[in-house]
């Protein structure tokens, strides 16, 4: 059965759907279907429910045989059932389901995810560019559920069917490439003058440099083979919603049973990219001292990569930084990975 393709212009479409799933009743109708934020890989609506007595929200989530945001990007279209296959698993644990939103209900024929809305929270993008005054406290608790995530996952019994449950292989193999290959070719795979003057000039070396290109490949290899927890996949600012008085999780759709190190690796380019300072003296430490004892080696080069990934590929995020300051975590992020 071919999944009907939703938008905002399909409210019609969407409440026939949630009714037939009896996530609305027949005294209630859709009101308003928008845009729910600027995700990057699915079509994410918001749905508002009106009827007698009853005023309320549901977002709506479905993948497409493409990227929402790149529509010349394909993407695999069952990454939206690795999503919800990581919601199945944050269910039975508690300690992990209160930082995301309650999963309402899956219509595996649509490709169609209904999750509880969380408001007005908004994500953390604007940290990019005025860190919150309390950084410190976000970034211990989001640590403290990717840890928790990775703990209890760590104890599941038959590994290889936990593997297979959370292969998530093509996403994986699109991930890689623009985490570990477009980023380092010699002709950017966007104009990066565009993003800002002088950077390709100026990046040249480094896209061309083959010691570094032969580490980072090197490190594709050990994200694309399977490991031993469940990680989050994409744990930056983009997947993390900050309420009033509690930090979310979202967005978990490049979920895969890999190694800690890459989660962890790119919580700390992050914070590297929104307080660089911060995070050498406070942040990296604590991954340092987890229980668990993480290879910081591994983490750092992760974090390079990342950082180098977002500097120079297709995946941009919404920085004030300078020429000067880019160039700056570039050579730092070499550095890393061809010390």
């Amino acid at each position: 059965m071919s999944p009907q393709w939703v938008d905002e212009s399909t409210l019609t479409e969407v409440e026939g759907l949630l009714r037939r799933q009896g996530m609305i009743t027949d005294s209630e109708n859709i009101v308003s279907l928008d845009k729910a934020g600027e995700g990057n890989m699915n079509v994410t609506l918001r749905a508002r429910v009106g009827g007698t007595g009853t005023s309320r929200s549901l977002i709506v989530k479905q993948s497409r045989p493409f990227v929402a945001k790149y529509e010349q990007i394909e993407a695999p279209l069952e990454r939206i059932e690795y999503e919800n296959a990581f919601y199945e698993f944050i269910e039975q644990h508690g300690v992990l389901a209160r930082r995301m939103p309650k999963k309402l209900a899956w219509n595996s024929d649509q490709r169609l995810l209904v999750l509880e809305d969380l408001g007005s929270a908004a994500d953390a993008s604007s940290w990019y560019w005025e860190a919150p005054t309390n950084l410190a406290t976000e970034v211990k608790a989001l640590l403290a559920w990717i840890t928790k995530l990775h703990a209890i996952s760590a104890e599941c019994d038959d590994k290889s069917a936990f593997q297979l449950k959370f292969a998530n292989t093509k996403l994986r193999a699109l991930n890689h490439a623009h985490i570990f290959d477009i980023p380092f070719q010699s002709v950017p795979a966007i104009p990066l003058d565009e993003v800002c003057p002088g950077l390709d000039e100026a990046t040249k070396g480094t896209r061309e440099n083959s010691s570094l290109r032969n580490r980072v490949s090197e490190l594709g290899k050990l994200y694309l083979s399977d490991g031993e927890v469940l990680l989050h996949g994409d744990f930056y600012p983009g997947s993390w919603l900050i309420g009033d008085s509690i930090s979310y999780v979202i967005d978990p759709e490049f979920c895969f049973a890999g190694s800690a190190e890459f989660d962890l690796g790119v919580l700390l380019a992050h914070l590297g990219l929104i307080d660089r300072e911060q995070s050498e003296l406070v942040f990296r430490p604590l991954i340092e001292g987890l229980d668990g004892q993480p290879d910081m080696r591994l983490v750092d080069e992760f974090a390079a990569t990342e950082i180098l990934r977002r500097l120079l590929g297709v995946a941009q995020l919404p920085l004030r930084a300078t020429l000067e300051e880019r160039l700056s975590l570039i050579e730092a992020s070499e550095a890393i990975l061809i010390r």
